[in-house]
């Protein structure tokens, strides 16, 4: 019995050193499909949130109309943003949204600067959430002004 017994151990340490490993494996796992599910749903945020800034300069200085389908891709690409989080992410990108319809709405082009620095702050927030390095060293103010050389 007592030579059993180092083998019995043995055996119970890998079983329990296995099942951690099993147990580690799927967190990483399921860390990095979070993060690629996050990357998608920002990046399709930050690719309406361009675009919409490319129409309301459009729309400013051309007379350019948004279709709603635009306006519904933008609403959906917040919503990706909502699913996948974290809240501080949404509440910027909402931020950015509701800047983004005040300047639609008005066509006065005066927000401008905040609709820029919105649209700075949530695409930093993201990059954060990602971790990857940040988008510029320029402050906020010097981006939304055109001033940073």
């Amino acid at each position: 019995m007592s030579s059993l017994l180092p083998a019995i151990v043995g055996g119970g340490i890998a079983v329990v050193g296995g099942a951690f490993g099993v147990l580690f494996q799927s967190i990483r796992e399921h860390s990095r499909w979070k993060r690629e599910r996050r990357y998608e749903a920002y990046r399709a945020f930050l690719v309406e949130a361009d675009f919409l800034n490319l129409g309301l300069v459009r729309t400013r200085e051309e007379g350019w109309e948004f279709t709603p389908e635009v306006l519904q891709k933008a609403g959906n690409a917040v919503s990706g943003v909502a699913l996948v989080g974290p809240q501080r992410v949404y509440v910027l990108a909402m931020k950015y949204q509701n800047i983004a319809k005040t300047e639609l709405d008005k066509r006065s082009g005066n927000d401008w600067p905040a609709l820029i620095r919105a649209r700075s702050e949530v695409g930093r927030e993201m990059q954060k959430v990602l971790g990857f390095d940040g988008m510029t060293d320029v402050p906020l103010e010097e981006e939304a002004t055109g001033s940073a050389k």
